[in-house]
């Protein structure tokens, strides 16, 4: 996951205009992690670079995919939302809880909102347990609404989005991250934003990007 891959590869600028009518299979997770990161500050949070609903929980994330939605279909590009799958067993020592500690902490999130205990419902929110579980639970749900396909990977997405592209229902994997390349995507789309500028990690700094195609 995130293979730094930046020294050994050549990428070749792309204009919008000649990605018009072609379909893009998303790495959902690595897309939505840049849209938490490049929502605008909130001032008014000690949390200053999320959003809260009334229920205490995160809605960056459904704000960046609505957006990211409308700038795909401004410029005719069809998205098909990748989603990881079953956890590879080099990881699952680590991750084998989490389903349950996801489950645990939604149930003790709802009794929080249940008494009218908002500081604790927010505390639960944004806890390691449910913040990225249920982000990702909600995305599915919005594109589902929405009518925008979407697909739970049987491994990892990544490599959802090189099969897709290499059994040409897709024209390009889309990821900031290098991973589709190690399974084989023949192209990879990188910096497709309307905004022209990517946050630096960790800082209110933005850096211009252009869309490249590796």
């Amino acid at each position: 996951m995130g293979v730094k891959l930046h020294d050994l590869i050549t990428s070749t600028r792309v204009d919008f205009h000649n990605l018009k009518g072609k379909i893009l299979a998303v790495d959902a997770p690595n897309i939505i992690m840049s849209l938490l990161n490049f929502t605008a500050r909130n001032l008014s949070s000690e949390t200053s670079n999320l959003f809260f609903d009334r229920t205490q929980r995160v809605i960056n994330h459904l704000y960046g995919i609505l957006y990211r939605l409308k700038f795909f279909y401004s410029k005719n590009i069809f998205p098909i939302f990748c989603f990881d799958g079953v956890v590879s067993e080099l990881k699952r020592c680590i991750t084998k809880d989490q389903l349950n500690d996801y489950r645990f902490t939604k149930k003790r999130y709802k009794e929080s909102m249940k008494t009218h205990n908002t500081r604790l419902a927010r505390q639960l929110a944004l806890s390691q347990e449910f913040f990225w579980p249920y982000i990702i639970e909600e995305s599915k749900e919005l594109l589902g609404l929405l009518g925008v396909p979407y697909i739970e990977s049987p491994a990892s997405a990544e490599s959802q989005c090189a099969s897709l592209v290499k059994e040409g229902i897709a024209c390009f994997s889309n990821s900031q991250d290098y991973d589709s390349l190690l399974f084989g995507c023949p192209k990879v789309i990188r910096n497709l934003s309307k905004s022209h500028r990517k946050k630096i990690h960790g800082k209110w700094i933005y850096k211009k990007i252009i869309p490249v195609i590796i």
